[in-house]
């Protein structure tokens, strides 16, 4: 409204289209009128019972009026208290500001927080974060609360020396997810879990492995990330022995570009190698693992003798020396050759790779074997002096990445082979969800084994084809109920069992 009266309601004096509203206009408000008959100070409003008027001159409106504000139901009033308790002890408590301490555990109702200077976790799935410079992120770690009870876990996909890592099945999202479990029980590891964190928070990104949330269980936090179905890069060279050059192309140009952001958000990662990289069957190659992960901030080089040695740079092997950002650059070099090879071109044995990378030509591609532009992409990768190494911004617009597949070339290129493998996982997988969510469950979870859309996204999901795991889902839901009682998370049938 602007200059005009509400309908039914007079209040002289009020100008809105006129009057400065951020002034205080002082002396007595002339009486407001409601339906044509004025309202008295200090007595019910016409149209309006049991609600006393205000006296909006006299009364301090800054002050808590004693009594209650309304009369609810017995049965309602018990139903919004329970409600507001069961939203308080779920909200996560401060974080530390004392110098002296550097992390504790907080009970909180039902919930259960470990808290340090920069998280606060709790084992209903609540996690909290200082960094608020990335509120995508924020949002992406909020849209589910993860709980112990309502993940599924399916089987061990590797373990390091900070924890292990486990695939899971989340019910509510009906998304398989991978599950970081890092130990809280001395001072280097909660060291480790703390830079861990703050890295997956602080550098996401569509080529950097997605941070989905966290929680508490036991003595252990557990980082849930996003699912990569191949594996790492190590492990698809494991399996082909090694890649073709094309689409080595295309995984280089990934591989940057998550480069590229994580040493413009001052971060150096400092492992840089295959195992590092995770591959999922739809063409995607992503950066992980950042327990060595360092940021600048204010230095623009570091001392830390720390990393993988085959894949460390000159600047890094020579002690004393400084190093930054190209030195993952270095180690990205070093990871092409060996994909592309099936073997590192540099020797393992200690001093003999010293004396290799220290005194000896940079490593470099066959000619004869490979593309001169591929050769040529590598060098600039291997170049001894970091500050003529090209930058990870400079090798994207190289033309050996110009030239590269798309990720569905490099997606059938993946898959290819692959095929019965993907098809026996997901028979496996179908049957452990039936099992466990049946005998261990609420089982109306059951209904992703029978709807199209939810056989739909599970297919999409294990790389198999929906008309082929239809039957499979609607016959492991059927079984279930005949097959014995117990825990079958991390099951693995008998032979001939599928």
């Amino acid at each position: 409204y602007t200059g005009e009266t509400m309908p039914g309601i007079q209040i002289p004096g009020l100008d809105l289209a006129g009057d400065d509203l951020t002034q205080t206009k002082k002396g007595q408000l002339p009486p407001i009128v409601m339906n044509g008959s004025p309202v008295p100070d200090g007595q019910t409003q016409p149209g309006l019972p049991g609600m006393a008027a205000l006296d909006l001159a006299g009364d301090d409106l800054t002050a808590t009026r004693p009594g209650r504000v309304s009369e609810l139901p017995a049965a309602q009033e018990k139903e919004v208290k329970s409600a507001r308790r069961k939203r308080i002890q779920n909200e996560a408590p401060g974080f530390i500001t004392n110098t002296d301490e550097t992390f504790r555990f907080v009970a909180n109702g039902e919930n259960r927080f470990f808290v340090n200077k920069n998280f606060a976790i709790g084992t209903q799935g609540k996690l909290d974060t200082r960094e608020t410079s990335t509120p995508r992120t924020y949002e992406r770690i909020r849209m589910y609360e993860y709980k112990r009870k309502e993940l599924i876990h399916i089987r061990h996909l590797g373990r390091g020396a900070s924890g292990f890592v486990v695939k899971s099945f989340y019910i509510p999202s009906k998304r398989f997810v991978a599950l970081k479990h890092m130990s809280l029980d001395d001072a280097k590891q909660r060291h480790q879990l703390d830079k861990e964190l703050t890295a997956f928070v602080k550098v996401q990104h569509s080529q950097v492995v997605q941070l989905e949330g966290a929680y508490l269980e036991g003595d252990r936090i557990v980082i849930v990330l996003e699912y990569m179905d191949l594996g790492s890069l190590q492990d698809v060279i494991r399996r082909r022995n090694k890649i073709p050059e094309k689409y080595i192309a295309q995984m280089a140009k990934q591989a940057l570009e998550g480069i590229l952001h994580i040493h413009q958000k001052k971060f150096i990662h400092r492992d840089i190698k295959p195992d590092n990289f995770l591959v999922s069957s739809n063409g995607e190659v992503k950066v992980a693992d950042f327990g060595l992960m360092r940021e600048m901030r204010d230095e623009t080089s570091v001392f830390t003798k720390t990393g993988t040695l085959c894949y460390l740079s000159p600047e890094r092997i020579q002690s004393g020396n400084k190093y930054s950002y190209p030195a993952d650059i270095w180690a990205i070099g070093i990871s092409l050759i060996y994909c592309a090879t099936g073997k590192l071109p540099i020797p393992k044995d200690f001093w003999s790779l010293v004396d290799a990378i220290a005194q000896k030509p940079s490593p470099s591609l066959d000619t004869k074997v490979f593309s001169p532009v591929f050769g040529d992409f590598v060098d600039k990768c291997l170049v001894k002096d970091p500050k003529e190494r090209w930058t990870a911004a400079q090798l994207l617009q190289h033309d050996f990445i110009k030239n590269a597949p798309d990720k569905r070339e490099l997606s059938r290129y993946l898959c290819s082979g692959e095929e019965k493998t993907m098809a026996h996982r997901a028979e496996h997988e179908i049957t452990l969800l039936a099992r466990e969510i049946y005998h261990n469950r609420e089982r109306q979870a059951g209904d992703i084994f029978v709807g199209n859309k939810h056989i739909g996204q599970l297919a999409k999901q294990l790389r198999v084809k929906g008309n082929f795991l239809a039957p499979i889902a609607m016959a492991a839901w059927e079984e279930a109920p005949k097959s014995t009682k117990a825990k079958y998370e991390f099951w693995k049938p008998d032979k001939g069992v599928l």
